[in-house]
């Protein structure tokens, strides 16, 4: 099998700097999203990865597929967003979440939960679970979201990659989680699929956190670990959709290693649970 020798980032010279700078114009061109607002060193190492998935050194290669073909820049999309999702991934948010936050959604009649960047679902099936087993899912409507439609499309079916491991059991547990993960998943030779009385309760549409502005009002966002992936003043206009979707007094939750006040001029958030990546919004 024939290997790619991927540059370094910081090796790339003016000549792949220019095949850089065109592939991700020709990206904005013609799919709309405009990845120039993403951290450029994250996103080189995106690009990086997806040459060596098409054994090519020449990202120049890639730019006439971007043009022409709309299967491979759904593909080159799916590739440049990190699309990673586990099964109650980090406990801590869940426990934080269940413990203090389903208390504020019970005094909603109808309340709404925002899942930005749900990559292929598992965190808003995992929310999905613990709704129900606390007797709000029947009153709550998810939301969730995401740049790759490859993602959406898997996220939309409602079934898993890989069927739940121990660890997502565990996780489950740890999470305040009662039954048995299992119970909620229906097991057939199509793979594994969150239990349709639970996938009805999830609207997926595809929504870009940069160039689109806020689409509902809601009491929970969700919005982890993708700060870390835009630069500054992005992450900033990301945090400005956010808040104006938020109500008084929302809950946010971010990345575990993500802290939000450390941008200067957001003063709109106070800090609940650092451990959890959880913030409530002041009221206003």
């Amino acid at each position: 099998m024939s290997t790619v020798t991927e540059p370094s980032a910081h090796l790339w010279d003016a000549k792949q700097q220019i095949e850089f700078d065109i592939f991700i114009e020709a990206i904005r061109r013609f799919t709309g999203h405009d990845f120039s607002q993403y951290s450029e060193p994250s996103l080189k190492r995106l690009v990086r990865r997806l040459m060596a998935l098409q054994k090519t050194k020449s990202l120049a290669s890639l730019i006439p597929r971007v043009i022409d073909d709309k299967h491979f820049r759904d593909y080159v999309i799916d590739n440049l967003t990190v699309s990673c999702s586990q099964l109650f991934r980090d406990p801590v948010v869940f426990q934080r979440i269940t413990s203090e936050v389903f208390s504020y959604l019970e005094s909603f009649p109808r309340p709404i939960i925002w899942v930005a960047g749900c990559a292929n679902g598992e965190e808003a099936f995992s929310l999905a679970i613990l709704l129900s087993e606390a007797g709000l899912l029947k009153h709550t409507q998810i939301y969730a979201t995401d740049i790759s439609p490859n993602a959406l499309e898997q996220a939309t079916s409602g079934v898993l990659q890989l069927p739940p491991t121990e660890e997502d059991r565990d996780n489950y547990k740890q999470s305040n989680g009662q039954n048995s993960l299992d119970d909620y998943f229906d097991y057939s030779s199509h793979g594994v699929k969150l239990r349709e009385e639970l996938l009805s309760h999830i609207t997926f549409e595809q929504h870009d956190l940069i160039q689109q502005p806020e689409f509902i009002s809601a009491q929970l966002v969700l919005c982890r670990n993708v700060f870390i992936y835009f630069e500054k003043t992005t992450k900033l206009s990301a945090l400005e959709v956010i808040r104006n979707t938020l109500i008084s007094r929302g809950y946010l939750v971010t990345g575990i290693k993500e802290d939000i006040n450390l941008y200067e001029s957001e003063k709109s958030f106070v800090l609940v649970s650092r451990k959890a990546g959880l913030y409530r919004k002041k009221l206003l």
